[in-house]
């Protein structure tokens, strides 16, 4: 006996028309304060209020980025800003080892001397090294 598998199992069900649950209730939710506005304020502000709360409850229905929609676009950012944060910070000395992508490379300890600024030139002391004379 064959089983048919589910496709599409991380989209919303369609429930009005064209539209799933959610994005309804933002554009009837916009519809509904547009409507009580058309009541109470004169022409002119309900004119104004009205694309402002449409244009609100339609970006909040079908505005996504990114794969994500707008509330929890919204809600993400909202619980990063607010929420508390944590930051760690030992005193001590750093690593002596800088480690590369295949091995370890151990930093020699510098003394306070070598880490002095001289007027001489560290340039011929290197060559002096490199050539060993």
């Amino acid at each position: 006996m064959q089983f048919q598998v589910p496709q599409f199992i991380e989209r919303e069900a369609r429930v009005v028309g064209p539209l799933t649950f959610r994005q309804f209730l933002y554009v009837g939710a916009a519809g509904a304060v547009a409507f009580v506005m058309y009541f109470t304020l004169p022409f002119t502000l309900f004119i104004v209020g009205t694309i402002l709360v449409v244009g609100i409850g339609a970006s909040l229905a079908f505005f996504s980025m990114s794969g994500r929609s707008l509330p929890s676009l919204i809600i993400g950012f909202l619980s990063f800003t607010m929420g508390t944060k944590t930051y760690v910070w030992k005193k001590g000395r750093a690593s002596n080892i800088i480690s590369g992508p295949s091995q370890e490379v151990p930093m020699p300890d510098l003394t306070a001397e070598q880490l002095s600024l001289t007027r001489e030139s560290k340039l011929k002391s290197l060559s002096s090294k490199l050539d060993g004379r």
